[in-house]
């Protein structure tokens, strides 16, 4: 997925998409500049030219939508009165006004780097691609702030872009800056932001008054006149790519980003993507590490539980049980991980063996216990009843498709036998959180999930109750698995880290090994009387090649097996992989014509002895969506220029099927 200079600095070849023609009366006249907008950088320019040609969207519509929707309204542009103000100019009159300065002497004594950190900070000192590789607790965000803090000193008017990966990440971040850089005017960035702020925020930016952004994904298409260093945290998580639209990765613009304007980049992660240490081993990225916590203590010591031998009842072991309850009794805290929201998988029955799924998906219908907050919302929200022919109504539980996002109350007895014993299968995290408060009721419980904690405002809230001790046991989901330094956590419990194992996607033994290292990074961050920090895993199959290097938090040992055998494998990052994606809600049609481009494809790669593979067509999962069967064809080849043509021809039938709903992937996240 990484995006490689050397092959994609230049067109390399690739072709546009067809040329299509609008009808005279549909395209409007240009009246002219807006007085007090900014000059478009011609770097910006090249950014989004870039991102359109190489993730295949047109340039005009990437050009508009980047533009924030409160600036494109001409509504805010016009005075009311006379001679009076515009909303436009109010708005510029803000930006002007605030006044950015270098950073001051912070009045908080931060302490100094240790000798790790300042060789990543004395390294950091070119333009280049630099991978801060450092363990969970390392201190890489005090590498950050320095590295911004020279970068800001050293020039009047250069600007430092910081991106995340999500929301909940945001608020201690910008704290963390905030702190070091005293005076240096913030632009946060992200999808909570209301879109006459995200409007002042863009245009701080691109008139160079803001000198440091933080944001989300989106950040990296802010135009920054005088950007000189990109700083890409949690390098690894997939959330930087964006999965609907232009379907880009935030990381690997950033990349680009970096190496068109001469800029310093720098990669964060406890858990480099197989992606970036594919780019160190060939000397295209510079890997500095940071191989001990900042605070001195040791990483605590994974260990895992046979769940064949120690059973997981009700959720947990008795061994996690035991090491939960001694945690409690010395005072400190527990995080009990599980990445499944809801109560229960499915609902199922035993007599006739229905269980509940999605209409339109065709896959299992989550069961969710519902608070009196959400019964409201679902009330009004209602689109779907997946039991069918039964109307919705009030409960403390439902139904829940997490791929169309429809719910419906739970049938009062089988729809299929008219049994009314139906039992829940599996665990999620309610069940989870019910076993413990019945096996620990004197301790203080908190649940963050989707369900609890819907915005970042909310989940700063949350995690400050734990900083303040008023909370002993969190369980959560992956919202819980990063960036989060919890001074009391000292147990670590992964109810069941298996599902990924036997997921059929090449990149899933890589995210659940990101996953796992980064929730045991939690535990122990900070020295504390009493138990020592301990991380339990329970597991179906311990002897698996991924746990073997997790007991050794080998994270090298680990990319270097998964680089091994994708390169025997052909697959990225030894090969560049683009997908073309067809929905239809009738699949023996969509099928069809996935065949009939996959060989015409075919076919022109043959006689241009293009070294492109076509295979497919595939269904994707879920199969069906929203009742639209879901199918693709998967391009692979070793030469990007070789590919994109192929795409350009993918493109022109897409043109002529427009009654299916088709988009293409350049380099997908997901196979």
């Amino acid at each position: 997925m990484a995006i490689q200079w050397d092959q994609m600095a230049s067109d390399q070849g690739l072709r546009p998409g067809p040329e299509q023609e609008l009808a005279p009366e549909k395209i409007r006249p240009i009246c002219g500049p807006i007085p007090g907008l900014p000059a478009a950088d011609p770097a910006w320019i090249a950014l989004m030219a870039f991102a359109a040609r190489y993730y295949r969207r047109p340039f005009g519509t990437i050009a508009v939508g980047l533009l924030p929707k409160w600036l494109r309204d001409i509504k805010n542009y016009a005075a009311k009165k006379e001679g009076g103000r515009s909303n436009f100019d109010r708005l510029m009159g803000e930006v002007v006004a605030a006044k950015d300065e270098t950073p001051q002497q912070s009045s908080a004594s931060e302490p100094a780097l240790n000798l790790d950190q300042l060789a990543a900070f004395e390294a950091i000192q070119k333009p280049g691609v630099f991978v801060l590789h450092g363990v969970t607790g390392s201190g890489k965000t005090r590498v950050y702030t320095e590295v911004a803090r020279r970068c800001i000193e050293s020039g009047a008017q250069q600007q430092v872009l910081v991106m995340v990966p999500e929301i909940g990440l945001t608020p201690q971040l910008v704290a963390r800056f905030a702190q070091a850089l005293p005076g240096v005017e913030i632009a946060v960035l992200h999808s909570e932001v209301t879109e006459r702020e995200r409007a002042r925020l863009w245009l701080s930016a691109a008139t160079g008054r803001a000198r440091l952004v933080i944001g989300t994904r989106l950040s990296i298409m802010t135009p920054m006149p005088h950007l000189a260093l990109i700083i890409v945290d949690e390098e690894h998580d997939h959330s930087y790519k964006q999965q609907e639209g232009m379907r880009y990765s935030a990381r690997d613009l950033a990349v680009w980003r970096a190496q068109n304007i001469g800029a310093t980049l720098v990669l964060g992660s406890a858990t480099p993507s197989i992606e970036t240490w594919a780019q160190i081993e060939r000397k295209k990225y510079h890997l500095l590490s940071l191989p001990h916590r900042a605070t001195g203590e040791p990483a605590a010591p994974i260990e895992l539980i046979d769940t064949l031998n120690d059973p997981a009842k009700e959720g947990l072991s008795q061994q996690s049980r035991s090491a939960i309850a001694q945690v409690l009794a010395d005072g400190g805290q527990v995080l009990v991980f599980l990445n499944r929201r809801g109560y229960a998988p499915v609902l199922s029955c035993g007599s006739c063996g229905w269980s509940s799924r999605c209409p339109d998906c065709g896959v299992a219908a989550v069961l969710h216990r519902v608070d009196a907050a959400s019964l409201a919302t679902a009330k009004s929200n209602t689109t779907s009843v997946i039991a069918r022919g039964e109307a919705p109504r009030q409960s403390t539980w439902r139904l829940q498709c997490h791929h169309c996002g429809i719910f419906a109350s739970v049938p009062r007895q089988c729809p299929e036998c008219g049994d009314s014993d139906l039992s829940p299968i599996g665990r999620g995290v309610q069940r989870l959180e019910d076993t413990l408060t019945a096996e620990f009721p004197q301790a203080r419980i908190l649940r963050i999930d989707r369900d609890t904690v819907k915005q970042g405002k909310a989940l700063a809230a949350e995690i400050e109750k734990i900083e303040r001790h008023e909370v002993d046991i969190v369980v959560g989901t992956q919202m819980l698995a990063k960036g989060h330094d919890f001074a009391r956590m000292r147990l670590v419990v992964v109810a069941d880290a298996d599902t990924q194992l036997i997921n059929a996607d090449f990149r899933a033994p890589e995210r659940l090994f990101a996953t796992l290292v980064q929730v045991a990074g939690r535990a122990g961050r900070h020295g504390q009387a009493g138990s020592a920090a301990r991380v339990l895993i329970q597991t179906r199959y311990p002897q698996h090649r991924l746990y073997r290097y997790l007991l050794g938090q080998d994270v090298a040992g680990f990319a270097k097996a998964e680089l091994e055998d994708r390169q025997v494998a052909g697959l990225p990052p030894f090969s560049h992989m683009a997908a073309v994606r067809a929905a239809y809600r009738d699949e023996t049609k969509t099928r069809q014509l996935l065949r009939t481009l996959r060989d015409e494809l075919q076919q022109l790669a043959a006689e241009h002895s293009w070294p492109v593979t076509v295979y497919g067509p595939v269904a994707r999962y879920p199969e069906m969506q929203a009742g639209k069967w879901r199918g693709q064809i998967i391009l692979e080849s070793g030469s990007r220029p070789a590919l994109h043509n192929l795409l350009a021809t993918a493109e022109g039938w897409m043109a002529q099927h427009r009654e299916l709903d088709c988009h293409v992937d350049v380099d997908p996240v997901e196979v």
